[in-house]
């Protein structure tokens, strides 16, 4: 008989019915997304670490490549959530079911705010000093 303490020998967890938290996902996922979100805006903060030989331009670039590898690790992290929820190829339990309905809309839009910062990030870091061009030109 199991008390809940022991661990469950089928799957090796230390709780049998261990609940993910949806909740914990989603906003490590949006700090993720901030982050990304944040980096171009920021770049100069970290221009001890620019190389001599490159510009404030090509420095706003590389801020892309962050961008894109954060807003990436939200999707997966996102991604990571709902499977651990509702897992494929597996039968789902139904309280996790229940709380991912819950979760879905938060799910969704945190996965669509991940995507467009990658897309944004890849389009920084692919043409960032002929968008800041453009800005200069502008201002």
């Amino acid at each position: 008989m199991m008390t809940g303490m022991e661990p469950d020998q089928r799957s090796g967890q230390l709780f049998k019915n261990s609940a993910p938290y949806p909740g914990l996902f989603v906003g490590l996922a949006g700090v993720l997304v901030l982050i990304a979100f944040l980096a171009p805006m920021y770049s100069d903060w970290f221009l001890w670490l620019k190389p001599v030989t490159d510009t404030s331009q090509q420095w706003f670039e590389r801020s892309g490549a962050i961008t894109t590898i954060f807003g990436l690790l939200a999707i997966n992290l996102v991604d990571s959530g709902v499977e651990r929820l509702v897992p494929s190829r597996k039968l789902a339990d139904v309280s996790n079911v229940h709380l991912y309905t819950g979760f879905e809309y938060s799910f969704m839009v945190m996965k669509a705010l991940a995507f467009l910062t990658t897309i944004a990030g890849t389009f920084i870091w692919g043409y960032g000093t002929v968008i800041l061009n453009i800005a200069n030109r502008a201002a």
